[in-house]
């Protein structure tokens, strides 16, 4: 029996690659202003803050969550040292963006400083897809209603 690890390992290579790829093409469509051409659908909270952008591109499903900060006590009941030091653009309370392929995920956590790790299904996405809806409004409770 082989070792399952080298395929693991070339699968996790594979999907760093592809999260590139899909980071490089939000930022290149968000820079010449194309990002409307591709959009389908978007989750803001009511506040407005966009949670996630949602692009339909040759190479597949683009999810894109923006850069957030999150309130103090927040983000220390949240998240520990050791994750705010690798995923913050501080160190501390400001989180980096994540732009991935839809395939690559089951579900996405939203964050704004107005709404905290309110989880999104795909299945939930595909739905407000399939409604005909372009935007979505999620509150705090993760309760969801066309923008």
């Amino acid at each position: 029996m082989s070792d399952p690890a080298p395929d693991l390992a070339a699968q996790a290579r594979a999907s760093q690659q592809r999260a590139a790829l899909a980071a490089a093409t939000y930022q290149a469509l968000k820079q010449r202003r194309r990002l409307k051409s591709h959009r389908i659908i978007t989750y803001r909270c009511p506040d407005r803050c966009l949670l996630l952008d949602v692009l339909n591109l040759p190479q597949g499903v683009v999810f894109h969550q923006p850069a957030y900060k999150l309130p103090p006590a927040v983000n220390a009941a949240a998240s520990s040292t050791r994750g705010r030091e690798k995923h913050t653009r501080d160190g501390d309370r400001r989180w980096q963006s994540w732009t991935y392929f839809a395939e690559d995920c089951t579900n996405v956590s939203t964050n704004c400083v107005h709404v905290h790790q309110v989880v999104l299904d795909k299945a939930e996405v595909k739905a407000d897809l399939d409604a005909g809806h372009a935007e979505m409004v999620v509150d705090g409770a993760g309760e969801r209603r066309p923008g």
